[in-house]
């Protein structure tokens, strides 16, 4: 019997409404969070970026204060991207451990 454990993962759950489709919706969360998580990454390698032209630049040089902020905005977005993953993975998780058949011991 697939019927969802007492798990709490949210209200209105989608895949409670629609088990034959749990894990195709899954599957598709899944494959946003990886797009997103990328989106996470190449922010994080602006804001490295941005960091080194930081680092390198005088602090009276006119530029400084724009290489400052893009790092700052970018290194910003990037954790909140990633906290976002995170957050959804760990959600996901739970959803999928509640749609999944317990296992049954058969006596041999």
């Amino acid at each position: 019997m697939n019927r969802p454990r007492d798990i709490g993962h949210g209200p209105h759950c989608v895949a409670c409404q629609h088990p034959e489709q749990v894990g195709q919706l899954l599957a598709e969360h899944r494959a946003a969070l990886d797009r997103y998580a990328a989106r996470a990454r190449l922010y994080r390698q602006l804001g490295e970026a941005f960091r080194e032209r930081t680092l390198t630049t005088r602090a009276t040089d006119p530029r400084w204060p724009r290489f400052q902020e893009l790092m700052l905005r970018f290194l910003g977005d990037a954790n909140a991207i990633a906290s976002r993953v995170m957050s959804d993975r760990a959600h996901l998780d739970r959803v999928e451990a509640a749609h999944t058949p317990e296992p049954t011991t058969e006596p041999r």
